[in-house]
């Protein structure tokens, strides 16, 4: 593991063929996806870090080098810590959860949250268009009613 973010793992070569369709999947980036995924960490005591099963082994297990960052490095130090397991261990861990068993999920960054949370804005601009405009034209239709009745218009 690098001071810099960076932390290379071994990981069984069906993972990684695995890891880059299903952060396409979520539109990440692979390195993204991987941050998200020691996000989700957060919270986990180390004996359920400990639960979390190893992949299967497998003839060969390529390294793979990952850019996670300084915050996701911070939490997969605490995992480490807290579980007594090596960071190599806990993330290859934590992607095998994500990847096979769906026990952890990735954690989105804020602003992809907030980016899809505003995805419901047009559709309740178009559902109250379909509610506003008949009212509103009922009422113009009774107003143009009421003042031809008066001679007003």
């Amino acid at each position: 593991m690098s001071g810099r973010g960076l932390v290379s793992v071994r990981l069984p070569e069906s993972m990684l063929v695995k890891l880059p369709l299903a952060a396409r999947r979520r539109g990440m980036s692979t390195n993204d996806f991987a941050r998200s995924v020691v996000n989700g960490l957060v919270g986990l005591s180390g004996p359920h870090i400990r639960e979390i099963p190893e992949p299967s082994l497998e003839p060969t297990n390529p390294r793979l080098s990952l850019y996670l960052g300084q915050d996701a490095i911070k939490v997969l130090d605490v995992a480490a810590t807290s579980s007594s397991l090596s960071h190599s261990a806990v993330l290859r861990r934590a992607l095998n959860a994500a990847l096979t068993r769906d026990l952890i999920r990735p954690v989105q960054p804020a602003a992809r949250r907030t980016e899809e949370s505003l995805s419901w804005f047009p559709i309740v601009l178009i559902a109250a268009a379909t509610i506003v405009v008949p009212i509103l034209s009922a009422l113009a239709g009774t107003r143009i009613a009421s003042e031809q009745k008066k001679g007003t218009l």
